[in-house]
């Protein structure tokens, strides 16, 4: 680990989709777009970082990948990252598959980005299939979910600056409840073994709460 690190530089994870204008790399979410090295650099460190896991902890899950572009480059990383694993004949280096399809709207709709056209739903659906490709049958589960609440409606931060529509990308309690539930059976239909929400209280200048800090929902 410490060696492929140190050969890596300042490691950071970096998403694999290039570039559709053909200038380079992009940012989404503040992770660079493009870097397929860091792709391969990650692969080894999470063959290492299973091995010594399973050796000291057997009974421990080790959850691969965390995806969490906001968009439709979530799924290119987790292609990427099984490229590489199968390069290395190391396809057996975790026991699932992590995501973090945070969307503008109902898990089900489609938004559009710089990536193209995307929803949770088809996130789900193209991580599966890069699965698939690579022969692996592993569980994914999605470990950050959420929508903001509106600072009008009880968020603890300003508004996000980012909008979606025309308006800001968060919403009322009302709908921010209505989405995470929708997101939850959506997520048992599309057999997604866990879902984690972000957060129990705004957070990281982020209102997606579920409990105000007066103990209040959301």
């Amino acid at each position: 680990i410490t060696a492929v690190a140190n050969t890596s530089g300042n490691y950071s994870i970096s998403y694999t989709l290039p570039s559709t204008t053909g200038t380079g790399t992009q940012t989404v979410a503040g992770r660079v777009i493009g870097a397929k090295s860091t792709a391969y650099h990650y692969a080894q460190v999470l063959a290492a970082t299973y091995d010594h896991i399973k050796a000291t902890w057997p009974e421990v899950t080790v959850v691969a990948c965390s995806a969490g572009a906001a968009s439709a480059a979530g799924s290119g990383w987790v292609r990427s990252v099984l490229e590489n694993l199968e390069a290395l004949d190391r396809l057996d280096a975790f026991d699932a598959i992590s995501t973090h399809p945070y969307t503008w709207k109902s898990f089900d709709q489609t938004m559009h980005d710089f990536f193209g056209d995307w929803s949770g739903v088809t996130e789900i659906s193209h991580t599966r299939t890069a699965m698939n490709d690579h022969g692996v049958d592993r569980p994914i589960w999605i470990t950050e979910a959420g929508h903001q609440v509106l600072h009008a409606e009880g968020g603890t931060f300003s508004d996000p600056s980012n909008t979606y529509e025309g308006g800001p990308a968060a919403f009322s309690q009302s709908v921010v409840a209505a989405y995470t539930i929708r997101t939850a059976i959506m997520s048992a239909v599309l057999g997604i073994e866990r879902v984690y929400y972000m957060h129990t209280c705004d957070t990281d200048n982020y209102n997606a709460g579920w409990f105000s800090t007066d103990a209040g929902s959301l």
